[in-house]
């Protein structure tokens, strides 16, 4: 399979599929973290963030 923009990602290289995100939360005062995890864990770590989920 070829990629659609071929000529681009000779220019370019191909990318590396990461996506950077942001959850806060307006209703909590606390200090800031970073935090790298995988696409998939995003849905849970919302929920446990905004008290959702145990």
């Amino acid at each position: 399979m070829r990629p659609i923009m071929l000529k681009v990602y000779e220019a370019l290289g191909t990318p590396c599929g990461d996506v950077g995100c942001v959850l806060w939360s307006s209703s909590r005062a606390g200090n800031a973290t970073q935090r790298d995890f995988d696409v998939d864990q995003l849905a849970t770590l919302w929920l446990k963030n905004a008290a959702l989920l145990g």
